[in-house]
């Protein structure tokens, strides 16, 4: 720790309180799994989601680190489980230090929530339709900014006559019956995660298990066990976000998606174990 008087610099340090405190043990790789077997237990149109929700959850809380923040979109008719997904995984484990809002909350509300900081933003209900349209276009175009952490200036809300400056560097999590997502420039920086009805014949007892593991595991004091783990772990995670990019340039062709995806793949392989992804394995 270093007193802030004894740094020399010609800038001022606002003291504010502390968002998130990581748990003193991080969590191990057993506790970290736990985390994509439950995503995996999801009703996802495509198995893939299971692993980008998972990594999205890891790397949300350190999207200020991130080169490039990738945005997901999840969607699913009722019943699918985007209600579990809301307010038991995502509520547990990262509303308590991100901005969680519904669709008809207006770009400069977040804005002034946010203030100065880097946040994970998760907006429910986020459909791009009737009274909530113009909304959910600014918010969009927040998050398109967002992506590659660009600077913005808008008019004071609290000074008139006066300009903020404001860098966005927030990862955002959209939940809608229907997807708001549809002009190409967010198609690029939006992964699309579907959800569907579970029909199979043991259904409510897949569902009940899903309810116990969150009951007994998915919870603040495990968020802060993970949120350690991704801190005491960053360079690793930097480093396997540039492998898996790579890898998926190479797979892709396309670089706007590799740098899309391959944030989240080394978020789901932290949930692993700690080690150097491979070229080879990515």
């Amino acid at each position: 720790k270093t007193d802030p008087y004894a740094i020399e610099s010609k800038y001022i340090y606002e003291k504010q309180p502390q968002l998130i405190e990581p748990a003193k043990n991080a969590a191990s790789d057993a506790e970290a799994k736990i985390l994509y077997e439950l995503s995996n237990m999801l009703s996802w149109e495509n198995s893939l989601s299971a692993t980008l929700f998972a990594g999205w959850v890891v790397i949300a809380p350190v999207c200020a680190m991130l080169e490039w923040r990738p945005h997901i979109q999840i969607a699913g008719a009722a019943n699918s489980g985007k209600s579990t997904i809301a307010d038991h995984i995502l509520k547990n484990l990262i509303e308590w230090f991100s901005i969680m809002v519904h669709g008809g909350t207006s770009e400069a509300s977040i804005r002034h929530k946010l203030k100065h900081n880097a946040l994970p933003i998760i907006i429910d209900e986020a459909e791009n339709e009737g009274k909530v349209k113009r909304q959910m276009t600014d918010i969009l175009q927040l998050a398109r900014i967002s992506s590659s952490g660009g600077q913005i200036s808008k008019l004071s809300m609290e000074r008139k006559g006066e300009v903020d400056d404001f860098r966005a560097r927030s990862c955002f999590c959209f939940l809608g019956i229907n997807s708001a997502i549809s002009e190409f420039a967010d198609e690029t920086r939006f992964s699309k995660l579907h959800l569907i009805v579970n029909k199979s014949e043991d259904a409510a007892e897949h569902f009940e298990e899903i309810e116990e593991i969150i009951s007994n595991h998915i919870n603040k004091e495990y968020a802060q066990k993970l949120f350690a783990r991704t801190v005491n772990n960053l360079p690793l995670l930097l480093k396997n976000i540039r492998t898996f990019q790579k890898a998926a340039q190479k797979v892709l062709k396309d670089s706007r998606a590799a740098k899309q995806i391959a944030p989240m793949l080394a978020g789901a392989a932290l949930l692993h174990n700690l080690n150097e992804v491979r070229p080879s394995q990515a």
